[in-house]
């Protein structure tokens, strides 16, 4: 019997091949750097509006177009505190002190307050919401404007206007 010569290198080729495959490779000198994927840190907007804030509001009822029939303005502090509670204190002339309590969250759009507010001697009001949009100028602000039910006019308009300022002294 004739072997091929050529059949005993095929023979041991192939024994020989799963343990080359287990053979890992030389090392390079200097291999590639690896550069990880980049993800953006995520952005913590309460930093951005947490502390004081001093606050106007200027609501304006209307009878007609362009027919002012009421309205009030109303100064306030607001505190943004950094466990995401707020509180806010203020005075509504004719009326009196009132304040209001809650919880805070901001995002890229502003700020959204979620609390009560409470003007003696009535009840509180829960379940109060305001938003507020940066300025573009370091402030916040809102227009909201309520249309009449028979009428193509706005029958009520708050606009809110606040600026960063320095925390007060306690009294």
């Amino acid at each position: 019997m004739r072997t091929s010569t050529f059949a005993i290198i095929a023979v041991i080729a192939l024994t020989a091949l799963p343990a080359l495959a287990q053979v890992p490779p030389a090392p390079t000198k200097n291999p590639p750097a690896v550069t990880p994927p980049i993800t953006a840190a995520p952005v913590d907007y309460t930093k951005t509006y947490q502390g004081f804030w001093g606050c106007q509001m200027t609501f304006t009822e209307y009878s007609g177009p362009n027919q002012r029939s009421s309205g009030f303005v109303r100064n306030f502090g607001m505190l943004l505190n950094a466990d995401l509670t707020y509180g806010i204190e203020g005075v509504q002339p004719g009326l009196g002190n009132y304040y209001g309590n809650g919880k805070w969250s901001a995002d890229v759009n502003g700020l959204v307050l979620q609390g009560q507010e409470t003007l003696p001697p009535y009840p509180p009001i829960p379940g109060v919401i305001i938003t507020f949009k940066p300025d573009g100028q370091g402030g916040l602000t809102q227009r909201i404007d309520t249309p009449a039910f028979q009428g193509n006019y706005i029958a009520q308009s708050s606009l809110f206007a606040c600026t960063r300022q320095q925390m007060p002294k306690p009294q």
